[in-house]
């Protein structure tokens, strides 16, 4: 199993519409990648960084895919849609990076 865990930074100055990202982005990502394969999606907010420091990101969401290569082409057919989406909530550059769950 992969997890596809897109991380939105915590910056200072920079937007982000939790209420589109809840009510319109998530669903969104929902509807076109559930078909194509993705087993789950949860978001993490972040509340500290641990030692009094502030959580080095505002949201995680984490997509967990039967295999990488599932991954692959659920998102190669629906990339870019879901990323003209994202300028609507945010005008952050989320992080992604893709992990095997061990």
């Amino acid at each position: 199993m992969v997890r596809v865990s897109v991380m939105y930074e915590q910056k200072e100055g920079k937007k982000f519409d939790e209420d589109y990202f809840f009510n319109n982005h998530l669903p969104l990502v929902r509807k076109k990648l559930e078909p194509l394969g993705m087993i789950s999606v949860e978001v993490d907010r972040g509340l500290s960084g641990g030692g009094g420091d502030p959580a080095p990101y505002l949201f995680i969401a984490h997509m967990v895919f039967e295999t990488f290569e599932k991954f692959q082409s659920a998102f190669g057919q629906v990339r870019e849609e879901l990323a003209s989406d994202v300028a609507k909530y945010t005008d952050l550059k989320p992080r992604i990076q893709i992990s095997e769950i061990v």
